[in-house]
């Protein structure tokens, strides 16, 4: 909950016996809404002598501008004082010659003394700073900044605000507001917004304010406090000299986080792949790393013909045809279309497989498309019912396979499918029951054409074992009677 640090006006009447002083002087003070950062501070300074507030008032016109002399510098009504802490905690500072419902300018300054702090120091083991309970007091006075880092594999720069003055007090936050002057009341105090108060002084020109410094227990003297060569305000690890990013924001330092930028590829993976491990859309194309099928390539639409692990954008062979899209751009085909003329056959086999024409669904002209026609740049075969090669027009023996096509009697039906190899009119069957050969027309080589059953014809042998007989062979046994 937000506290507040209640600084009222009021007469001397009211702190005659509490602080003193004439009768005729007044003393100014504020209700401040403080911010929690700075009010620790404040309620920790039990002794009075850490925390400082000084205020000035300057006169303004009824638009709250500035009022200036002949000389154009502001018409001060009160310079620059310390206030006093009073009863119940308190702030107040002696005025003089203010007017009542009269506006002014009001300029607070809150300080902290400047050796009253030390930051922790940092474990060369633990690797980040040893955050005690109760920060050291321990700094010599004057108090000096660091500004120059030496080591680093280029400059680091600091720009010094002069927030830390002479070495004495160092600024933490101000308050420039005009309000008009009105005697105290209880009920309606003045009070100055947390909006009011700027707490923006960088005595070391890091980047982060003094008062963010304090409260994170950090050095307000020393622009880079681990030594790793980010100023503080780029370091998201200020304490830790091994950690200076957490690109993805999960409290993971970069060098211990194996996903720096949280996009679903470990850093390995995209040091492997090429993209960049602490940028999680490495091609800007609205697709983290993790899930773009081409990461550096912008393709926001994915689009993956192939449907392959790599994108179109990105992919050589778009629609894996084994054509690359170069070269299909050269034969006309279409890169993101397998098939281009629809005919079943893929570009690339019909290139550089098949011979056919990827642009025409009938090569040959048949008839038959490509995609099933077995003989696709042949016109006059299309069928191959036994696979043996040879089409089923030409084949001698088409629903039994003979490559060779085979047909040692010359007919129409070759050695594989016919019944009579030699065409000497004696069965394969009978031949071989009756031992002759039914790949010889003339077994007993006598240049008669073997023979079997019935009478003997003209050069017919019904001898066909035995080129010495002759005549019929009545009882059917290969030799003649």
């Amino acid at each position: 909950m937000r506290k507040t640090l209640s600084i009222f006006f009021v007469t001397a009447l009211v702190f005659l016996v509490a602080c003193g002083g004439s009768v005729d002087k007044k003393y100014a003070g504020f209700q401040i809404e403080m911010p929690d950062s700075l009010l620790g501070l404040v309620n920790a300074d039990s002794e009075n002598d850490i925390i400082r507030v000084t205020a000035a008032v300057e006169k303004v016109n009824e638009a709250g501008e500035p009022l200036t002399d002949k000389f154009g510098a502001p018409i001060v009504a009160s310079k620059v004082k310390d206030m006093t802490s009073t009863i119940r905690g308190h702030y107040v500072i002696p005025v003089s010659g203010l007017k009542k419902e009269r506006s002014y300018r009001f300029q607070l300054k809150i300080y902290q003394r400047a050796n009253a702090y030390a930051a922790p120091a940092i474990s060369a083991s633990a690797g980040s700073a040893l955050k005690a309970d109760d920060v050291p007091v321990d700094l010599a006075s004057p108090v000096f900044i660091t500004t120059n880092v030496t080591g680093c594999p280029e400059p680091v720069e600091f720009s010094p605000d002069g927030s830390l003055g002479d070495g004495e007090w160092l600024l933490l936050c101000e308050v420039d507001t005009v309000l008009p002057f009105k005697k105290y009341d209880p009920t309606d105090p003045m009070k100055i917004s947390e909006e009011a108060i700027v707490c923006t002084g960088d005595a070391d020109g890091d980047g982060t304010p003094n008062l963010t410094e304090v409260d994170s227990l950090l050095d307000p003297y020393n622009g880079d406090y681990d030594g790793d060569c980010t100023k503080d305000s780029e370091d998201a690890f200020p304490d830790n000299p091994n950690e200076r990013l957490d690109t993805d924001g999960d409290g993971l330092g970069n060098n211990e986080d194996l996903d720096a930028d949280n996009d679903g590829a470990s850093d390995d993976e995209e040091q492997a792949a090429g993209t960049d491990p602490i940028d999680s859309d490495s091609d800007d194309d609205g697709v983290i790393d993790g899930s773009d099928n081409c990461g550096l390539v912008s393709n926001g639409d994915q689009g993956n013909v192939d449907e392959d692990a790599m994108g179109d954008f990105c992919d050589d062979d778009s629609d894996n045809d084994d054509l690359s899209d170069d070269r299909e751009s050269e034969l006309l085909t279409n890169p993101r279309d397998a098939d281009s003329d629809d005919d079943g056959l893929n570009d690339g086999r019909e290139v550089d497989t098949d011979g056919t024409d990827p642009l025409d669904p009938d090569s040959d002209d048949d008839g038959r498309v490509d995609g099933v026609d077995r003989f696709p740049k042949n016109i006059t075969e299309w069928e191959d019912t036994d696979n043996d090669g040879v089409g089923d027009n030409a084949d001698n023996c088409d629903t039994t396979p003979n490559a060779d096509q085979a047909n040692m009697d010359g007919d129409s039906m070759g050695d594989a499918c016919d019944s009579d190899d030699d065409g000497d009119g004696v069965s394969d069957v009978i031949e071989n029951r009756i031992g002759s050969n039914p790949l010889n027309a003339d077994t007993d080589g006598d240049t008669l054409t073997d023979w079997f059953g019935g009478t003997v014809g003209e050069n017919s042998d019904p001898c066909l074992l035995d080129p010495a007989a002759s005549g019929d062979d009545v009882d059917g046994d290969g030799f003649g009677s």
